[in-house]
């Protein structure tokens, strides 16, 4: 979807996800699938936290990049996962 932005607000993974929160998640991630199925996810978040609470292989999401990260670090995780076959 181009030029849109999603973004949460910080007080969601204080305390872990707010089940709400990861429901628009999830549904997120199944309509960029419908959109293209072939779509590689890589999540990004200050929180580690929120990235344990979810099952990222179950939905798709080939990488985790921890906030705050260097732009080497998001090169290496970009060339990993375009470089994945699936």
């Amino acid at each position: 979807i181009r030029g849109v932005r999603v973004g949460v607000p910080r007080a969601y993974f204080f305390e872990g996800i707010d089940p709400e929160v990861e429901r628009a998640f999830e549904e997120a991630l199944a309509t960029l699938r419908r959109l293209n199925p072939a779509v590689r996810v890589i999540l990004s978040s200050g929180y580690s936290a929120a990235a344990q609470k979810l099952d990222l292989p179950r939905l798709g999401v080939m990488a985790f990049l921890q906030k705050p990260y260097v732009p080497n670090d998001l090169a290496r995780t970009l060339r990993n996962v375009l470089d994945q076959t699936s």
